[in-house]
């Protein structure tokens, strides 16, 4: 009897222990660096990684499905797969630009390559948001963190909005898309674990 309490409170003190050790063992997304330019046509180049806290396969895997990181995002209502295979065509549902009358939903086109550790994701049939992003992953030394590296190519939709956009809100918008996906992301990998 006292030997089956023991272990009930052997076994109680582990519990509690593993419970704090992956609470304070969060996945983060932290920015490494980032540079945006701009064309003759006014596109917005920008160029940034960050260093997400969890082996290249979570993160690949999160990246490549938009519709369940952002289950994270409290502007999506919903998302939606209208089309599966080698590419996806993910529509997101929610107010995506701050344009009067502008679509209620963003669709776009998913292209995961596995074997290069690589992820294009541009807008699809949108009328008013054209982008082409590029992700670039590749392992720490440890295999423990991943090194997220974002190309972006996306349009000025100032011509929608009536006037002039600066450039500088262009790169702070852009930039913090880019850091809310990370944190989403890393959001959806301690969900994950949390669901097994």
């Amino acid at each position: 009897m006292l030997v089956r309490t023991a272990f009930a409170l052997l076994f109680g003190l582990i519990a509690s222990v593993v419970a704090v050790v992956l609470a304070l063992a969060a996945t983060t997304a932290d920015l490494q660096d980032f540079n945006a330019s701009f064309d003759k046509d006014k596109n917005m180049h920008l160029e940034a990684s960050a260093m997400v806290t969890a082996p290249l396969d979570k993160v690949f895997d999160a990246i490549a499905h938009p519709e369940l990181t952002a289950k994270s995002d409290p502007a999506v209502d919903k998302t939606v797969i209208s089309h599966q295979g080698e590419d996806s065509i993910v529509e997101i549902f929610g107010p995506q630009v701050p344009i009067p009358n502008a679509p209620k939903s963003l669709k776009i086109k998913v292209l995961p390559d596995k074997t290069n550790h690589s992820i294009e994701v541009d807008s699809y049939q949108s009328p008013i948001l054209q982008f082409q992003n590029s992700y670039r992953l590749s392992p720490s030394k440890d295999g423990k963190s991943t090194l997220v590296k974002y190309s972006s190519t996306s349009n000025d939709i100032s011509k929608q909005l009536g006037t002039d956009i600066p450039s500088d809100m262009r790169k702070t918008a852009g930039l913090t898309t880019f850091m809310n996906q990370m944190n989403r992301v890393a959001d959806y990998i301690d969900r994950s674990a949390v669901a097994k």
